[in-house]
């Protein structure tokens, strides 16, 4: 507990000069550069965790309604040389393209925001709730989906990142709930 409250700190206090504000980020992205190069001794995993925990006492859980950070999905590149990934944000036309390949597997009805969340949040509750209702929605025609959004983007997949809008909040926010938000869309976790 001794080395998860110094490291606590330490990425606290590192984090938004590493997180810039209106770029996508995953915690397991920003986690593993903070762990690279730390100060505190400490795990990859504990250096993840507390670049969730911190972002979230910070700004708040990412949603919809957080006015300082939410989930996004956004184009991924692998690194060729150092191993990294680079995250880019949809454009406006890239936008359009997706809502178009959308409309191609889905029914208009089924809110394409609200599905990309749930899957990635593991909500299966509410997922069979849906399908139940929506008869053309399946895991497997949400993964074609988004093998055709990201060959039509030219990206290598798409990932589920936060953006933070500030890192200085007017009001203290909420929900220190543990968001699981750098979970990949597509694609096998490296």
């Amino acid at each position: 507990m001794k080395n998860q409250s110094k490291i606590g700190k330490e990425v606290r206090e590192r984090l938004p000069a590493v997180w810039q504000v209106n770029e996508p980020h995953t915690c397991a992205q920003v986690g593993a550069l903070l762990f690279e190069t730390r100060g505190a001794d400490g795990k990859l995993s504990t250096f993840v965790y507390q670049t969730r925990k911190q972002r979230t006492e910070i700004v708040g859980k990412p949603s919809r309604n957080n006015p300082y950070c939410h989930y996004e999905v956004v184009k991924a590149y692998r690194g060729d040389t150092d191993g990294t990934t680079r995250f880019e944000r949809l454009t406006p036309a890239e936008k359009d393209i997706q809502t178009k390949i959308w409309r191609q597997y889905f029914n208009e009805d089924v809110d394409m925001v609200l599905m990309t969340t749930l899957l990635a949040d593991g909500n299966d509750e509410e997922i069979i709730r849906i399908l139940k209702e929506e008869s053309t929605f399946s895991e497997d025609k949400y993964k074609a989906y988004t093998q055709e959004l990201a060959y039509a983007l030219h990206c290598d997949y798409l990932v589920r990142a936060t953006i933070v809008t500030t890192w200085t909040p007017d009001a203290p926010w909420g929900d220190n709930g543990d968001a699981a938000d750098d979970i990949w869309l597509t694609g096998d976790v490296e």
